[in-house]
């Protein structure tokens, strides 16, 4: 029962697409998009759920800030690579506040610019540490890393320029890069202690 709510949207997609490609009856079409246009809202709606259930569980200050807390639970093992974590921890409160209470824009720029640095700092020190512990997925790891990259870069690119709004700024640290990435992605690594060669 549990994979059929998990399949069902896709499974209407699929199969408003292959009535598409039936006899085109007005009929059919309707019926078509119905399960095309069904099928997408619930996966869509279930993203936006997803999303907003990581973002709530992050710590609310008493001013009602979010604040991005690091716990001992969240440690992959690999000294550097937490201590990493941690300080992407921190600088993702600094750019949270410095949104919420309003800083100038060239501020603002200035954490994005830290962000990516740390962040293309931090990737490449995992990926190095990926290889030397030959972790079986470590290309399609580096894949998520490269694409994480780009979008902060471009990110960063857009709000200098007044393309992005601040809640996507926000919503890219929490979300995208502690919530989906280090919590989830960084953890299934474990990477333990460095090694020391042979």
């Amino acid at each position: 029962m549990q994979l059929l709510r998990i399949y069902l949207p896709f499974v209407a997609i699929v199969l408003g697409a292959v009535m598409v490609g039936l006899t085109p009856t007005p009929m059919v079409t309707f019926f078509a998009a119905m399960l095309i246009t069904c099928g997408t809202l619930v996966i869509i709606e279930r993203y936006r759920a997803n999303r907003e259930r990581a973002l709530s569980e992050f710590a609310e200050t008493e001013s009602g800030l979010v604040r991005l807390t690091w716990r001992d639970a969240y440690r992959c093992g690999h000294p550097l690579i937490d201590e990493q974590h941690r300080n992407l921890f921190q600088l993702g409160n600094t750019l949270i506040q410095a949104v919420i209470t309003h800083q100038p824009k060239q501020e603002i720029v200035r954490f994005l610019d830290r962000m990516v640095q740390d962040i293309e700092t931090h990737f490449a020190a995992e990926e190095i540490e990926l290889a030397r512990a030959r972790f079986p997925h470590a290309q399609a790891h580096r894949e998520v890393h490269h694409s994480l990259l780009e979008r902060a870069r471009a990110l960063r690119d857009h709000y200098a320029v007044g393309d992005v709004p601040v809640s996507d700024l926000v919503g890219f640290v929490a979300y995208d890069v502690v919530s989906e990435h280090i919590l989830k992605e960084d953890l299934k690594t474990v990477l333990g202690p460095p090694q020391r060669p042979a």
